[in-house]
């Protein structure tokens, strides 16, 4: 598919940087060389600004909190092409979704490995806790993300928050799990690792 090949870096195996990259060259056919080794998101994308490497994969999180000026109109210094997840994004309305634009083989595969961005920074509770404690923490959990103050603490730290509810994240679990029969996990880890 690619004619080109780019240089990208990433964390390590494992990480969001290495994961979303090799599904790029994998289920898309792009020809991604990947550079693994960098001591977190700062200083890959650094490395990325200092020309090691010409892109990465990481959530917009870190993009918008580490390197806001790199997207600032007239002076662009980086283009997010594509993105893994389960929601459009409001600062990304216009960047497609992988799962939009792979082979319909992957779909499934792109939608299981999409759920660890969700998961990822949700907060989770420890097997056998009493099920009548659920309700009340995903209600306060609601609360305090909407608390308008605790919006305005995250922006002054130039962070935002784009809330979910715990119900929505339990259902991403549930889902995942559901659709992930061993066909799927197998073709995920042939392609991430080859195996």
């Amino acid at each position: 598919m690619g004619t080109k090949q780019a240089i990208a870096g990433h964390t390590g195996p494992g990480s969001t940087s290495f994961l979303v990259l090799r599904l790029m060259v994998k289920a898309l056919g792009l020809k991604i060389k990947q550079i693994g080794g960098y001591e977190g998101s700062r200083k890959t994308i650094l490395a990325m600004e200092q020309g090691e490497h010409e892109g990465t994969g990481f959530n917009w999180l870190a993009w918008s909190s580490i390197v806001p000026h790199c997207f600032e109109k007239a002076k662009e210094f980086t283009v997010p092409l594509m993105r893994l997840g389960h929601f459009v994004d409001p600062d990304l309305p216009n960047v497609p979704m992988m799962s939009d634009v792979v082979d319909d083989k992957y779909k499934a595969m792109v939608a299981f490995m999409a759920t660890h961005g969700l998961v990822e920074r949700s907060l989770a509770l420890p097997p056998g806790v009493p099920k009548k404690l659920v309700n009340p923490l995903w209600t306060a959990f609601d609360k305090m993300v909407n608390d308008p103050a605790y919006k305005a603490e995250f922006k002054k730290k130039g962070l935002r928050v784009i809330s979910s509810t715990g119900q929505k994240i339990q259902k991403v679990v549930n889902d995942g799990i559901k659709n992930a029969d061993p066909k799927v996990v197998a073709q995920a880890a042939k392609i991430i690792f080859g195996k």
